[in-house]
């Protein structure tokens, strides 16, 4: 059986009877909308990593400190 799972606020994931996702759409495709009007309802997504969240975030925030200097990671590390 196939179902969907949110995996952002507007995009969910196709996930087939094996559990797998290879597909994800926005919300307007068609395929989704007929599975939504048959009564179904899409998993939630899950609940983020706080670990994981800190690290992309710390290292986003690295990348525009260097960015808004006019520098890039890779000119840095190869001081």
């Amino acid at each position: 059986m196939t179902t969907y799972k949110y995996i952002s606020e507007d995009v969910v994931a196709k996930i087939d009877a094996d559990g797998k996702s290879r597909l994800s759409c926005s919300l307007a495709n068609p395929e989704y909308v007929a599975w939504v009007a048959l009564g179904n309802t899409p998993q939630p997504a899950d609940k983020p990593d706080p670990a994981i969240a800190a690290r992309a975030l710390a290292k986003t925030s690295a990348h525009a400190k260097l960015a808004a200097l006019g520098l890039t990671a890779d000119e840095i590390a190869a001081l």
